[in-house]
């Protein structure tokens, strides 16, 4: 007997590239509990996986970087513009 199956979302991204590629998953439809593989040849290696409190963990290092420092470098805001612009190109297409 089929049964369909309910989930509240699926989120997922994967990208390739000549040396590997990595793999971001949502788990059971969360929004919230995610997996991160990475893939070299044949190999898979999971990066991270529930019960990982991830969420956050951006902020964290940023306030610990700010608390070290007093500052945000040029170089952190540059990396934060790529990111911006990658994520802006993949929902382009």
């Amino acid at each position: 007997m089929w049964r369909k199956r309910t989930t509240s979302a699926v989120i997922e991204a994967t990208v390739y590239g000549t040396r590997g590629g990595v793999s971001l998953r949502n788990v059971d439809g969360s929004f919230f509990a995610f997996t991160v593989e990475r893939y070299r040849g044949t190999g898979r290696e999971v990066i991270a996986a529930p019960p990982d409190a991830w969420d956050g963990r951006a902020a964290v290092a940023w306030a610990e970087r700010l608390a070290v420092c007093s500052r945000f470098g040029a170089e952190e805001g540059r990396s934060l513009v790529e990111v911006a612009d990658l994520v802006d190109r993949v929902y382009a297409r």
